[in-house]
């Protein structure tokens, strides 16, 4: 309002100025430019010139110098007072957009450090989810080689298994013949039975280890199929865990794409606001920024209002 006052009179001075026969009535409001209140009055008293409608007119310079030289020196003071408040405006201008500049930069470099935290964490999980499924597909081939080596090896010591039934079902019917026919010709050959009976006796021995084998390879059959379950829960329970891990993935990536679109519309925004505030304020000399600064560590609501008038 006091920068509305001060033109106010300037107008009038300049229309006393311009007609120096009308009366000069300084009434009007002023602003001190050392911000003293109300002691802006101007003309302490309200002291005006006035010049009577009965008077005669007034000719000659002489006689209306006092008044004009008045009326002049109110018009130097009235436009000096004028050109400080004019300046003070111009400074709170400069400075209120100077702040409001300054928040909106470091808002904007806040949420650009934000966006790129963002962007970094998404490719760190993207790597660690890249590096589990070549780790899952390393163990996979691993683990399908050694079941293929295990199958492999059942079906030979199955192979050997049989082999071995077999002779011990060869060793044994040749046993029960040797016996058969050393009892028949036991009488007449007793040289041949006792050679017979060290063969027999050999062959329990064989028999024997063949079985002690037979157990050893058994054993070893129920060890390899046991470990061979193992490795195939093992790797089920790998493939549970890279389906949880890719489910984690797909709600972190969505998550993530909705919080980065949130942020790139309202920095978006912002900077709008800002570029119209400043064009506003740039075209409208003699105004100050009508936006309130936003308070620390929240971003900028929407604007109340253009640029206003202090």
């Amino acid at each position: 309002m006091g920068s509305v006052n001060v033109l106010k009179e300037l107008e009038e001075l300049r229309s006393m100025l311009d007609t120096p026969k009308k009366v000069y009535t300084p009434g009007s409001r002023l602003d001190d430019s050392d911000g003293a209140g109300d002691a802006g009055y101007y003309a302490a008293g309200r002291t005006s010139l006035q010049v009577t409608p009965t008077a005669q007119p007034i000719t000659g310079s002489a006689s209306r110098g006092p008044q004009y030289a008045h009326a002049l020196n109110h018009a130097e003071r009235s436009a000096d007072r004028l050109g400080k408040a004019i300046e003070l405006a111009e400074e709170e201008m400069d400075a209120a957009l100077k702040r409001t500049t300054d928040v909106h930069r470091s808002q904007l470099k806040s949420k650009e450090a934000e966006l790129r935290e963002m962007q970094r964490l998404m490719q760190d999980k993207e790597r660690a989810v890249s590096s589990l499924r070549d780790t899952l597909a390393t163990t996979k081939r691993t683990y399908e080689g050694r079941v293929s080596q295990l199958e492999g090896s059942l079906a030979m010591k199955d192979a050997d298994i049989s082999a071995l039934r077999e002779e011990l079902s060869v060793a044994r019917a040749e046993a029960e013949g040797l016996a058969y026919t050393a009892r028949r010709e036991s009488a007449a050959v007793g040289h041949e039975l006792d050679s017979l009976r060290m063969r027999e006796a050999e062959l329990a021995t064989t028999a024997r280890a063949r079985s002690d084998e037979l157990s050893r390879l058994s054993s070893q059959l129920r060890t390899e199929r046991d470990e061979r379950r193992a490795a195939v829960g093992a790797a089920e329970e790998l493939r549970r865990t890279v389906a949880v891990l890719q489910e984690e993935l797909g709600s972190v990536k969505a998550r993530s794409s909705a919080e980065i679109d949130a942020l790139q519309r309202r920095l978006k925004a912002e900077r709008s606001i800002r570029k119209a505030c400043e064009k506003v304020c740039r075209s409208r000399p003699g105004v100050t920024l009508g936006l309130p600064a936003p308070p620390a560590g929240r971003p900028p609501s929407s604007p109340t209002g253009p640029c206003l008038p202090d």
